[in-house]
């Protein structure tokens, strides 16, 4: 974003989809408080000759965060700190409240950073919900009395956020060996909530948005398809639900590191010793009541044993082999004639199916006619997935299922998915095999994946044919295609510039910090002994594809000594873990920052022309 704000791009672009991780910056952008400038949340571009990670006259210290810095999230979400919250929050709450777990750690160590928690009666619920503007609001829905007090509204000048995240629905293998789960996208807006689309062969699920505030709510009648329809308001849906929901991989991520926490006899007494100060006396009681008998001699045993016993079962609880007990539930209802409720209904990250954001867009300005207005996307791929050259280019992994591709982020290779993978009822579907919205047939010589793969990696190279030395992006026209799950229309044309996260050497060349410059290499040289496929294809493939928790013990060691023997600072810099890397040290985010704001606003950069004109003039 900082590149885009000093370039006073933000301001004219329209929309904003967002997914997972980014969320959590788009959010706070977008109904950041008036008591913070954008100054203070983005900071400014610093040349890369003039960052330092000491404290230098002239130079700007990458050490350093200013207090409403956006680096103050990612500086307070490091795995230690967020197994402490983990831990302390099921020390806390019943186990039919464990499923807020990871929205009591968005509003925690999110969104409470920029006064946009407005904490409710319980740590995961909030007093606001959240809307367009004041005007709006009242002019809309005057009997819910907005203001202020009640409702987050979108700050003036911003673009329209939609917010991503994915509903649940599971589906039986034909030879009952596992249950498929059928990703239905769903977003909410500063307007509406819900899912656009349908699930194929499904009444049960999509056809339609409410009012946000009103997206969790009950309903009172039988059908919903003509507005305005009775409901029981008892929670109003706030931004605490979709950017927990939109970033709910990160919870299962958290859950195999407190498993392997948990699973370790010298882990598990350091957050015991963590966990004892912050519990009240009443939790206190409510945790030695669960022992059958006080068979220990003192009382801190015996709350140490019912500690430990709290975290177990919640352990066993979530290796069912079921869809995980911390993922979040609320109830929900689709439009139509023959609406109910459906009150444990799942949702995943949204990520887990479109990590790009682009199914969001499209499907929030699709209006369903023959004929639609072109749209221009600029899509920023923030991979862990280095580009490189081998055997194969090694780019775009994220945007293949996009053009119905079933992409291997670890040779390059791939091939359209199969029949068998687009069912819901074999054994071998992959959820992301029904989100293709672009045509991806071949035209002279290539498919338009094609073109963009050799795209990202040839502009990466930049003039001096130098691999990695600059921005990784590629423009082009694509052409949509009919996608009832995403409700898309097809033959819209669709302008893209396409960037994706890669190392950029001369903005690292120009670097003057000795220190700054050696720290980086080192963190790129550095040898992990958890293996990258494991960790950014096992792991993400088992949140994206299978959906559900069940522990793996080879796993879980791995997992575990990577705990005890944490990354260097600016490790894979700046391919982030988005697995182990949930928190950044303040220089690791303030250079990746400074990094693409190089790219994007520095004359240096082959983006910055591009970027302009894609926006400014067509």
């Amino acid at each position: 974003m900082l590149g885009l704000h000093t370039l006073k791009l933000l301001e004219k672009a329209r929309y904003i989809s967002s997914v997972s991780g980014g969320t959590w910056a788009s959010s706070i952008f977008s109904f950041l408080p008036s008591q913070y400038t954008d100054e203070q949340l983005l900071g400014q571009y610093v040349e890369p000759q003039n960052l330092s990670v000491t404290a230098k006259p002239g130079k700007f210290d990458i050490n350093k965060l200013g207090e409403h810095s956006f680096g103050n999230v990612p500086a307070d979400t490091g795995i230690d700190n967020l197994l402490v919250t983990a831990a302390t929050f099921i020390a806390k709450n019943k186990s039919k409240d464990h499923q807020w777990l990871w929205t009591d750690i968005i509003a925690t160590h999110i969104l409470s950073h920029f006064d946009l928690r407005a904490e409710g009666e319980h740590s995961w619920t909030s007093t606001k919900s959240f809307s367009l503007s004041q005007h709006y609001a009242q002019s809309t829905f005057p009997s819910m009395q907005p203001s202020p007090s009640t409702f987050f509204y979108l700050r003036e000048g911003r673009p329209f956020l939609i917010m991503n995240n994915n509903i649940m629905h599971p589906v039986n293998s034909v030879d009952n060996t596992k249950t498929n789960i059928v990703q239905l996208p769903n977003q909410a807006t500063a307007v509406s909530a819900g899912a656009r689309g349908k699930v194929p062969n499904c009444e049960s699920l999509g056809g339609g948005q409410v009012e946000s505030f009103a997206y969790a709510s009950t309903l009172e009648q039988k059908g919903a398809n003509i507005s305005p329809v009775q409901v029981n308001l008892t929670q109003p849906y706030a931004l605490v639900d979709i950017v927990s929901t939109s970033s709910s991989f990160f919870a299962d991520a958290l859950a195999t590191m407190f498993t392997a926490k948990i699973n370790d006899p010298m882990s598990l007494s350091q957050i015991l010793d963590q966990v004892m100060p912050l519990l009240t006396d009443s939790d206190k009681k409510t945790l030695l009541a669960e022992l059958k008998s006080n068979v220990e001699k003192d009382a801190v045993s015996n709350l140490s044993t019912a500690l430990v016993n709290r975290f177990k079962n919640f352990i066993n609880k979530n290796k069912l082999n079921e869809i995980a007990d911390f993922i979040p539930r609320n109830n929900y209802w689709p439009i139509g004639e023959t609406s109910q409720n459906y009150p444990d209904t799942l949702y995943t990250d949204g990520g887990t199916l479109d990590n790009t954001g682009v199914i969001g867009i499209l499907s929030q300005t699709d209006n369903g006619q023959a004929q639609q207005e072109a749209i221009k996307l600029v899509i920023f791929d923030n991979t862990s997935t280095p580009l490189v050259k081998k055997s194969n280019i090694i780019a775009a992994g994220q945007a293949a299922p996009l053009f119905g591709i079933d992409y291997d982020n670890t040779t390059g290779t791939y091939q359209p998915f199969n029949d068998s993978q687009k069912d819901p009822t074999h054994p071998a579907f992959r959820a992301t095999s029904l989100i293709q919205v672009f045509d991806n047939t071949k035209k002279n010589t290539a498919t338009p994946f094609e073109r963009l793969v050799i795209g990202l990696y040839n502009s990466s190279s930049g003039p001096n044919r130098i691999n990695n030395s600059q921005p990784a992006f590629c423009r082009m026209e694509l052409t949509t295609v009919e996608n009832q799950l995403a409700n898309i229309s097809a033959g819209r044309t669709v302008e893209v510039l396409y960037i994706q996260n890669a190392k950029m050497l001369d903005w690292q060349n120009s670097l003057t910090d000795e220190s700054l410059k050696s720290q980086i290499i080192a963190g790129q040289q550095a040898q992990s002994s958890f293996d990258s496929s494991m960790e950014d294809a096992e792991l993400f493939v088992e949140a994206r594809y299978s959906l559900s928790w069940d522990s793996d013990k080879a796993l879980e060691d791995k997992t575990l000594s990577l705990l005890k023997n944490p990354a260097k600072p600016f490790a894979n810099f700046p391919y982030y873990s988005t697995f182990f890397k949930i928190g950044l040290e303040p220089k690791e985010s303030n250079a990746l920052s400074q990094m693409w704001a190089w790219a994007i606003a520095d004359d240096a950069s082959s983006l910055k022309e591009q970027i302009e004109a894609f926006i400014e003039k067509g």
